[in-house]
């Protein structure tokens, strides 16, 4: 007897707990007019991955609770599985519930908690001790949660005492997660021979987006189901005689290359922020440099022309080509923009501390005065319209500083956050690949701030492609100065750009959020002291 399992690759809104159940009731009912036997949703699918504090008030777990009541007059033969927080006592689970008509609900404690990069679980949960085996239709069924499959020993535990395991994951996406994903699976089921239902959730949650990528491997390891990357999704597999059956119109789903996938969770972060923080527009400030075009389109990609607006706000330094490309890249995407021109409000503010700048030569001073009359501009259109601020600030600027607190830093959510510069050239090609959308002397001119006159980013910075490589190597790799200078690169500028990394710190804390895709995000997996002294020569 062929056994047909429906999995639902989910996109919650953390909290909402209400509207997430509403959507697996939805997917359940229609489940069970296809007369499927089990339907699965992913880990803590209720409340939406990660709820954090939300796990510290009671109200939390009561919406929760009425939540399952609601669920269980739904139910009918069909088996359903999902993922919620547990409360017994006074201890806290990242649990697994299965549940059926007239049945006792049978629960999963997740074993193994992460708690590092992204992770802190263990802030919230107990580890659970013991394994869940349910059977349906004579095959045996091991409920199992993200890390635990990651867990060699915790796997193999489950050879003799399961036909299928089950994972239900809340995992983010990050460059090569696939690949991690893939090997660790397929070196698990070598070892046990067992097949594995790997089901992921989709969608952004502030700094963390989800891919999806959920998968099916059968006992030889071969990928016999795959799921979309970065969208919703759900799949049917049917199991025969303990076998996972491949479907002849199997493909695979995965990405020719880095950038599209780079690009397709930046879109979806921005899509996902903007519509689960209640915004319906956004506004972004478009100067006719690369980081601001790469912006525009990706806001345009996540949610159309009509709800993205550009604001130009040229000084006397902005070059007219500046301007000109600016104008066309946004009558390109058929946005629409604003010219407010900032030399009146800097000639105003100069005028007033004149008396107090006597004998003071002009500086980054008179720079950082003008992006943050361009931050009063923009944040005051996003006021008075309730318009989301995007900003565009890269990795590379936000590593050494290159930013100004208050000024181009000012916004609700930064996508470029974690992009290295080199990155952001490659996604402006990749979004002129068909057409051209960013004109392409933006691609080829040498990127400026444009705060002072014929300024260049290398009167201030190393050229980028050797920078991005010091900084992965200190950021990502966790090295110390003295091995990046082993690698052949100077060890004043070595020096020079560990300082300012280190003396940056109190900028990025107080950055808006945006999307992890790197092994190692600024932000709450990598946290480094304000107030520090370190020798440069001995770190």
């Amino acid at each position: 007897m062929t056994i047909k399992i429906k999995l639902i690759q989910f996109n919650p809104t953390v909290g909402d707990v209400k509207s997430n159940t509403d959507k697996i009731i939805h997917h359940y009912l229609r489940s069970v007019k296809k007369n499927i036997d089990i339907v699965i949703f992913p880990e803590l699918a209720i409340c939406g991955y990660p709820p954090e504090d939300l796990l510290f008030h009671q109200s939390f777990f009561n919406q929760i609770e009425k939540s399952i009541l609601k669920i269980d007059k739904n139910l009918s033969n069909t088996k359903l599985i999902f993922g919620l927080p547990q409360k017994i006592d006074d201890k806290l689970y990242n649990s697994a519930i299965l549940m059926e008509k007239n049945k006792e609900n049978i629960f999963y404690q997740k074993k193994i908690l992460p708690n590092y990069g992204v992770f802190d679980e263990k802030r919230y949960f107990t580890e659970g001790k013991n394994s869940c085996i349910f059977s349906h239709q004579n095959i045996k069924y091991a409920l199992t949660i993200c890390e635990d499959i990651w867990d060699d020993k915790n796997t193999i535990d489950l050879k003799d005492k399961a036909d299928i395991i089950i994972n239900l994951n809340g995992s983010p996406y990050e460059e090569n997660k696939h690949k991690d994903r893939v090997k660790t699976l397929k070196n698990r089921i070598k070892k046990i021979k067992i097949p594995i239902i790997y089901l992921n959730q989709v969608g952004g949650q502030d700094e963390l987006v989800f891919d999806g990528d959920s998968m099916v491997f059968d006992d030889k390891a071969n990928i016999v189901h795959q799921m979309k990357l970065f969208k919703e999704d759900k799949r049917t597999i049917c199991i025969d005689g303990k076998k996972i059956i491949k479907p002849l119109t199997f493909k695979n789903n995965i990405y020719p290359n880095f950038i599209n996938r780079l690009h397709d969770a930046l879109v979806l972060s921005i899509k996902d922020y903007v519509k689960k923080n209640n915004f319906k527009k956004v506004l972004i400030g478009l100067s006719g440099g690369i980081d601001s075009a790469v912006t525009l389109s990706l806001a345009e990609c996540a949610i159309g022309a009509k709800n993205v607006e550009a604001q130009l706000m040229p000084s006397q330094y902005t070059a007219q080509m500046s301007l000109d490309d600016a104008i066309k890249q946004a009558d390109n995407l058929s946005i629409k923009y604003n010219i407010i021109p900032i030399i009146n409000s800097f000639d105003t503010i100069l005028s007033t501390m004149s008396p107090f700048f006597v004998g003071k030569k002009t500086d980054i001073t008179e720079e950082n005065i003008q992006a943050r009359i361009r931050a009063v501009l923009i944040m005051a259109m996003a006021n008075k319209f309730n318009k989301l601020v995007i900003t565009t600030g890269n990795k590379s600027e936000m590593a050494t500083g290159y930013c100004t607190l208050y000024g181009d830093m000012a916004g609700g959510f930064a996508p470029l956050k974690d992009v290295y510069k080199k990155d952001v050239y490659r996604l402006a090609k990749y979004i002129n690949h068909r057409v051209e959308i960013i004109p392409h002397r933006v691609i080829i001119r040498p990127p400026s701030a444009e705060l002072s006159p014929e300024q260049k980013d290398e009167d201030s910075l190393p050229k980028y492609d050797i920078l991005d490589i010091i900084l992965e190597n200190f950021i990502e790799k966790n090295q110390s100065s003295l091995q990046v200078i082993k690698q052949g690169f100077d060890k004043k500028l070595v020096n020079r750009i560990m300082s300012l990394i280190l003396k940056n710190e109190h900028k990025r804390r107080q950055s808006p959020p945006g999307p992890k895709i790197s092994h190692r995000a600024f932000g709450r997996e990598r946290r480094y002291p304000i107030t520090q002294k370190i020798d440069l020569n001995q770190f």
